[in-house]
């Protein structure tokens, strides 16, 4: 009784999540203003730059995810044949995904827009609603069943291990073409912005396999030198991203082809420097947790790898900053 109690407030509040993002992405095509019940400013919020993900609307991702969710968990009420170990883990997946999704659009509306959207905050309530019943609902142990799909899991880690490093490899080759004439066209940016989205999406998945491959073997990857320097790696990735993605690149852009507006002399500068060392950081960080993620035996000590991490990012900020200056004086002949 209690699994199917918390199926049914799964396929409601999923129901809930599907007629939000409907409302939102009607009016969007409707081109109406939508009111937020908070007094704050929701068309600011679901028509930025940020409310498209691999060029689709964030709205119609919920509306898909939402109609997943309901037409599932709804399966598995009338039909508990289709409740099997293998569409639980992969629904699940899906919720997990959502959830951190859902994380992230919070963050940038706090941070890079600095405006809330009601409906978009009631919607991730809504998806972290979906994965704790789905969790709490759940007939199978979560440890037994990643345990059973561990193969899918290591796959998983492995696409965004290739994707990410991929990308970030393009992008900075992309990066450092553009600024070739020290500005940043708005195509160009736009090229950088899906980029960036595609390495968002690997080192969410990277990181969303990682927790799938540590919680049944935490006991032997917490004494494992590669692990500990690779979630390091992750860490600086995670933090290099939203600094880069979030406060450098956009204000790159905006000051190379944006509206009129007035700056400080040397922020171009300064902002072109921090985004040549971010974008070193970030690219050797990946190239990092690819070489510990198919290390078949542990490199060196914990420490070692360590002090051998943080030596490669400073060389490679050293070498960034030698290009920038490169470019900056070649601008200037």
């Amino acid at each position: 009784m209690q699994n199917i109690l918390f199926t049914f407030l799964v396929v409601v509040t999923a129901l809930g999540g599907l007629s939000l993002a409907s409302y939102i992405h009607y009016k969007k095509k409707q081109r109406q203003p939508i009111t937020c019940p908070l007094d704050s400013d929701c068309d600011t919020v679901v028509h930025s730059e940020y409310a498209y993900f691999l060029g689709l609307p964030v709205e119609l991702l919920g509306m898909f995810y939402y109609g997943l969710i309901a037409v599932v968990y709804g399966a598995f009420l009338f039909a508990p044949a289709v409740n099997t170990s293998l569409v639980v883990f992969l629904i699940l997946g899906a919720s997990i995904v959502a959830f951190f999704f859902s994380l992230y659009l919070t963050f940038v509306q706090a941070v890079a827009i600095k405006e809330w959207c009601t409906w978009c905050l009631i919607s991730a309530g809504l998806s972290t609603l979906v994965l704790l019943f789905s969790l709490a609902g759940l007939r199978f142990g979560l440890i037994a069943l990643l345990e059973e799909y561990q193969e899918v899991v290591k796959i998983m880690h492995l696409f965004g291990i290739a994707l990410g490093v991929g990308g970030a490899t393009i992008a900075n080759v992309f990066f450092f073409k553009f600024l070739k004439d020290l500005r940043i066209s708005e195509n160009e940016a736009d090229n950088m912005r899906t980029l960036s989205q595609v390495i968002w999406f690997a080192l969410a998945v990277l990181v969303l396999s990682g927790i799938g491959t540590y919680l049944p073997h935490f006991s032997a990857l917490n004494a494992s030198s590669n692990f500990l320097v690779k979630t390091a790696a992750l860490a600086v990735l995670v933090a290099v991203g939203a600094v880069l993605n979030i406060f450098i690149a956009p204000r790159l852009v905006r000051i190379s082809f944006g509206a009129e507006h007035d700056h400080e002399p040397g922020e171009l500068h300064r902002a072109r420097k921090f985004a040549f060392a971010l974008g070193v950081i970030s690219l050797l960080s990946w190239y990092a947790v690819f070489v510990l993620s198919v290390a078949r035996a542990e490199l060196l000590s914990t420490f070692t790898l360590f002090l051998l991490y943080a030596l490669t990012l400073v060389i490679g900020v050293i070498a960034s900053q030698l290009i920038e200056r490169s470019f900056s004086r070649r601008s200037m002949q």
